[in-house]
């Protein structure tokens, strides 16, 4: 190992030997400056400055800098005026960091085409968060399964879309991409277990849309929806991708490809998109071969053409575009007549033979970076895979609200225990509401409801219908919604209590999110849509001893008990955000005497707690209320807000009346009283 010698002044080797000492006062000085610059520029250096500073060349000439103002990671690519020029802006940044060496492309034995090359994925390329408020996105994906197909419905949500749960659910599509899952084939094969959890998600995620009339994966199917329901919605799009349950299609390279109008950028066969019609293009595969029954890629004006001209196709067992791939490739007639003029179609089987759509081969090593669909993947597992092998990045379908959570609610304060004062509706055609500045709530609000089935099945007519009464409730006002089952089910799991516990679990794992959350038992339908939450708060408010600062220093919880009941009733209330809120909750937790006291359980331990000063100080008792928020259905009066069917035997008949009776209330017919 070579050795370095340190460097000395003095030495014959870095200077002539008659140069003049300096005293040891002038050093000093010299020294203690040193420092105190050295010092004065770090202070003004941040970590980032500092490493520029080291490892990038002085310029030639003086520059005058402006300080750097670190942004955010979803900001970083927006710049500071459009007066930068970002060919300059990319020339000063090539000067301050030299690009490090492309990575070679992998490549693997297979009998793919071995031509492909590493080219940029989409999440190199920073883009700013805009959101969509026009109903028209540049690609809606549809995925087809049948209903029990429950855990990969919940993977690709993961893995195309970031959604990992609904605690923050995506209300509306705001994005640039629209998606839904297309179930075919019914419920009647499912085993009663399945119906219920299938029920559930539906009530969770809303993105289901049920064709229990068809059989299968259908393109044509699945155009005519596109087409026809979307359309009547008013929701229109750039590009579909189509694909069954156990196909894996890497939504981000399909994006940017199809945006930056170059096919298969890096492969030996490029295509360009036509400038002019940009979305008259059909890409996939159309030799007949697996692929083509199980996805594709379509513009919207291919796709009106298919929906339009299918008779003209030949009719055979070849999915729709497939058949459209051969009415327009066929030679002319032996009279001259010319080959029709149809799409542009981009055959990744073709004679390129790029084939970056395959089956899977049982094996990760097989799939190359630039593959872009794999089908017949079975096991959840090799999906998972797939998608981390190719570097698959979520594409946003929503930006869902900012979860409390990431700050202290302005009410929260210490707890201080010595204080004293302490419609029947079509869920599949429902109208897509866009949340505007208008409806957005200045406090974050969630409606919570049970999607959880009792295995007697005794909601499983009602329930997804009395959720999704809940859901347009919440659209409309700018609320999310959140619908939980999980909750309920691991009472199972804990086996000292019933299910209806779950409640408080769901409670506890939502509320932290928002500053209010408004639960509704499933069996509560709102009559009066045009109720907010906020108006309620502020009726409290104004009513309350002290008025608004008074209010929101006491109170946290707020429930009714109707005229002639012992204690409140827990089918309906609020809870604000505040760590009192979160240690009541943990003491209703802890009252087992109640895990199994029938038939109250939970809202018995509830009621219980409140007795105690420490929790009745801050709780808003509605006493003898039967019409702020949680109305019996015989003392219903018209305008009521939330009507409770609660009957000793199962409420679904009655919770189906009552639908039907706040649809008629919501087109204008007044109600007196409710049968």
């Amino acid at each position: 190992m070579p050795s370095y010698k340190p460097l000395n002044v003095s030495d014959p080797s870095y200077g002539p030997s008659t140069r003049m000492r300096p005293n040891r006062r002038t050093i000093m000085c010299l020294c203690i400056l040193t420092l105190i610059l050295l010092l004065i520029l770090s202070a003004k250096m941040t970590p980032s400055d500092k490493d520029e500073y080291l490892t990038t060349v002085p310029p030639k000439e003086a520059e005058v800098h402006e300080p750097v103002v670190s942004k955010p990671d979803d900001m970083a690519d927006i710049p500071e005026s459009e007066d930068i020029d970002e060919n300059e802006t990319d020339q000063m940044d090539d000067e301050i960091t030299p690009p490090l060496p492309p990575s070679p492309p992998k490549t693997y034995p297979s009998p793919h085409s071995d031509s492909h090359t590493k080219v940029p994925t989409v999440e190199d390329d920073l883009e700013e968060t805009v959101i969509n408020t026009s109903n028209h996105y540049q690609m809606l994906v549809v995925i087809a399964t049948p209903a029990n197909l429950l855990s990969r419905r919940s993977l690709i949500r993961q893995k195309y879309f970031g959604i990992h749960n609904n605690l923050l659910p995506c209300m509306t599509a705001n994005s640039d991409i629209y998606y839904r899952f297309w179930v075919y084939g019914g419920t009647e094969n499912l085993s009663g277990d399945e119906h219920r959890r299938y029920e559930a998600e539906r009530m969770e995620y809303g993105d289901i849309v049920d064709m229990p009339d068809v059989e299968s994966f259908d393109e044509s199917a699945i155009v005519d929806w596109a087409e026809i329901d979307l359309g009547r919605k008013g929701i229109s799009y750039d590009y579909m991708v189509m694909q069954d349950g156990n196909t894996f299609v890497h939504l981000q390279n399909v994006k940017r490809e199809l945006l930056d109008g170059v096919i298969g950028e890096g492969t030996n066969s490029p295509t360009t998109v036509s400038s002019e019609m940009p979305y008259n293009l059909v890409w996939g595969t159309f030799g007949g071969g697996s692929v083509d029954k199980h996805a594709v890629i379509v513009g919207t004006s291919a796709a009106k053409s298919a929906l339009l001209n299918s008779k003209q196709y030949e009719q055979s067992d070849l999915p729709l575009f497939s058949r459209m791939f051969k009415y327009f490739s066929a030679p002319g007639s032996l009279d001259g007549e010319a080959s029709p003029i149809g799409p542009e179609f981009i055959q990744e089987d073709g004679e390129g033979n790029n084939n970056r759509m395959n089956v899977w081969e049982n094996n990760i090593e097989s799939v190359h970076d630039q593959d872009l669909i794999i089908t017949e993947v079975y096991q959840d597992s090799d999906f998972e895979e797939i998608a981390r092998w190719t570097s698959l990045k979520p594409l946003p379908a929503c930006y869902p609200a900012k979860s409390s959570s990431n700050a202290t609610p302005e009410s929260s304060e210490a707890i201080d225990d010595d204080e004293d004062g302490e419609q029947d509706i079509d869920p599949d055609m429902e109208e897509e509401t866009t949340l505007t500045e208008e409806v957005t709530p200045a406090v974050s609000i969630a409606v919570i409801t049970s999607s959880y089935i009792y295995p007697d099945d005794c909601m499983l007519p009602s329930a997804r219908l009395s959720a999704e009464n809940k859901r347009q409730y919440a659209l409309k006002h700018g609320y999310s919604f959140v619908a939980r089952s999980a909750e309920f089910a691991q009472q199972a799991v804990r086996g000292d209590r019933k299910a209806v516990w779950g409640k408080i679990d769901v409670i506890e794992k939502v509320l932290p999110k928002y500053d209010w959350i408004f639960w509704l038992d499933m069996d509560a339908v709102i009559m009066n849509q045009d109720n907010k939450i906020e108006s309620l708060l502020a009726k409290f408010e104004s009513n309350y001893e002290g008025g608004k600062a008074a209010f929101d220093k006491d109170i946290d919880f707020i429930v009714a008990k109707p005229h002639g009941d012992p204690m409140i009733n827990a089918g309906v209330f609020l809870f604000r955000n505040t760590p009192w809120s979160m240690k009541y909750l943990r003491k209703v937790q802890e009252s087992t005497e109640y895990y199994q006291f029938h038939p109250s359980y939970e809202q018995m331990a509830m009621w219980k707690l409140m007795q105690e000063p420490e929790f009745k100080a801050r709780s808003l008792l509605l006493d003898d209320d039967n019409h702020t928020f949680n109305t019996f259905p015989n003392r219903y009066h018209a305008g009521d807000f939330v009507v409770h069917y609660a009957p000793d035997k199962c409420p679904n008949e009655a919770v189906l009346a009552g639908l039907d009776a706040a649809r008629r209330i919501e087109n204008g017919e007044v109600l007196q009283k409710l049968e």
